[in-house]
């Protein structure tokens, strides 16, 4: 079941123009045909060459999350609880590891019972409180 578009962090920036609004109408089933122009992005972000780009893009895509729940969760290799830093994962990949630790999105004082919001917060401070009973 898809639930939404966007499993993996902040794919949707490196797609311009038609292509953004072509990906986030489609299915993960069709990605194959955006793997050129994020492969594309990818060159020009993390210094990738034309075919590791190509390589990388297609292990993005499809973008597609998958959760085993006999398995302990853990992004990007089995779902994502709320304290992965999933943002910061997509940057270490999308710079070809020039950028790595940046603690970019951390949510922390989550509830162990849904709903499980916390405190999001950066190096800089609180970004925001989400407070759900």
């Amino acid at each position: 079941m898809q639930v939404e578009r966007g499993a993996r962090a902040s794919q949707t920036p490196f797609l311009t123009g038609e292509a953004n609004a072509a990906y986030r109408a489609a299915e993960p089933k069709d990605d194959a045909r955006f793997v050129g122009a994020f492969a594309h992005s990818l060159e020009h972000w993390g210094g990738f060459t034309p075919v590791e780009a190509r390589r990388v893009a297609g292990t993005l895509l499809p973008d597609l999350l998958y959760y085993d729940p006999t398995r302990p969760a853990s992004y990007p290799d089995n779902g994502r609880t709320p304290s992965d830093d999933a943002p910061d994962a997509f940057l270490t990949v999308i710079t070809n590891g020039k950028v790595t630790g940046m603690g970019s999105a951390r949510t922390t004082i989550c509830s162990p019972s849904f709903p499980t919001w916390g405190r999001l917060t950066t190096a800089r401070g609180n970004l925001a409180l989400g407070a759900l009973s």
